[in-house]
């Protein structure tokens, strides 16, 4: 079978389901958009970011691993399952001991006993099967599309169901939960091979050396996407934290979607060309044309008819981040490009240059965004990340010249 088929094929299916499931996520957050208010929005975005930041702070990169692996995984399954079940209670007790100190960082001291039990979300997604690699691995995309879907509609309609029923935030954590419950359950029940408590040094030592940069990475990148986020909690309350988080999570889902589904599809077609570099920087030559193409067409036509998406379909109390929008449209424009090159240097084993690509525009949208936000406000904040991410393609630009010409 042609990288052509399989590219499509994968393009196919998982498209389907970034549709299928985006499509679930923009009426959930209609739906929640009318029964929370911003502050509330603020209180949960509080949780998420603690959340996230632990699971960041000790990522293993064992997936993205396993995946490189040109050999069959299966004998490193056990090894990475022991990791990731270490790292899951890491977490939770991390989020357990800081909860109240979060709190108080961001004046919200109703977030500690929602993020205490956001603990229980990384402790059972520490036990799911790691075999779920073997979807991207083998280019398994219609069989992935089926377990995602299931897994991803079990948290949306019980975070709906559960927020109506209980007027709180506390219904997006359950519903977070209850996916992550259901998904480690169906991965031990249908997907092989099964891990045992067990690992081999060697084995262990492998997973966790080459993952070492996919974890520097994450760090950067999640400091780069939710930095503003904890500048804007900090300095200016849940308030204008949920309407920020808000405009952000509209203007870059439905963007960087079309660059996530091209480029994950991308990343294992790229590693099974092996080492034909010259194939592999036409493949990705291809593969950014067309991101740059359709998502640049969305986010143009989003920053026009931002007022009347926000008016219509969210209502007049969001009405202010429509500024917001527009800049962070922008900004996932230029990210998606960015993310576009990670699958050709995954592919190439040299995940080092994302942690210098993270890090340059890290770098950049820490020096600028204390004095944006505290002369525009939330805006501010969004000039911040589009600077950001500006910056982080000089690295990008640099180095593809140079794997180009070896």
């Amino acid at each position: 079978m042609s990288y052509l088929k399989d590219t499509a094929r994968g393009v196919a299916w998982i498209g389907l389901f970034r549709i299928l499931t985006r499509a679930i996520s923009f009426g959930k957050t209609i739906l929640l958009a009318r029964i929370l208010s911003p502050e509330q929005f603020g209180v949960f975005g509080v949780v998420a970011l603690t959340l996230s930041l632990l699971e960041v702070f000790t990522e293993t990169g064992v997936n993205t691993v396993l995946i490189q692996l040109k050999k069959n995984a299966t004998e490193y399954i056990n090894s990475a399952w022991v990791v990731s079940i270490v790292r899951g209670v890491v977490i939770a007790i991390g989020m357990v001991l800081g909860s109240q100190f979060v709190g108080v960082f961001f004046h919200i001291p109703e977030s500690a006993s929602l993020i205490a039990l956001a603990a229980a979300i990384p402790f059972v997604r520490g036990f799911i099967n790691p075999s779920v690699v073997n979807f991207q691995k083998e280019l398994l995309f219609r069989k992935e599309f089926v377990f995602r879907t299931i897994i991803f509609s079990v948290d949306a309609f019980t975070s709906i169901g559960l927020t109506l029923l209980l007027k709180s935030p506390a219904g997006l954590v359950w519903g977070i939960l209850m996916g992550a419950v259901f998904e480690m359950l169906l991965s031990h029940i249908f997907l092989n091979p099964k891990p045992k408590l067990e690992f081999k040094r060697e084995n262990l030592s492998y997973v966790v050396h080459r993952g070492k940069w996919m974890t520097m990475s994450g760090i950067f990148d999640y400091l780069i996407q939710n930095g503003d986020n904890i500048v804007v909690g900090r300095l200016l309350g849940p308030g204008p934290l949920g309407l920020y988080q808000m405009a952000y999570q509209i203007s870059t889902v439905p963007v960087t979607e079309i660059s996530n589904i091209l480029s994950k599809v991308a990343f294992p077609v790229f590693v099974k060309m092996g080492d034909d570099r010259r194939l592999l920087v036409k493949a990705y030559a291809q593969l950014v044309i067309t991101i740059a193409a359709v998502v640049g067409m969305v986010s143009l036509t989003l920053i026009v008819l931002s007022p009347q998406f926000v008016q219509l379909i969210l209502g007049e109390k969001w009405i202010s981040i429509v500024p917001v929008l527009q800049i962070l449209l922008l900004f996932a424009f230029v990210k998606s490009v960015v993310l576009s090159s990670y699958a050709f240097f995954l592919a190439i084993e040299r995940q080092e240059l994302l942690t210098l690509i993270s890090l340059v525009g890290l770098f950049c949208m820490a020096i600028s965004i204390v004095p944006l936000i505290s002369t525009f406000g939330i805006v501010g904040a969004a000039y911040a990340t589009l600077i950001g991410a500006l910056f982080s393609m000089l690295p990008m630009g640099y180095y593809l010249y140079r794997e180009r010409t070896i």
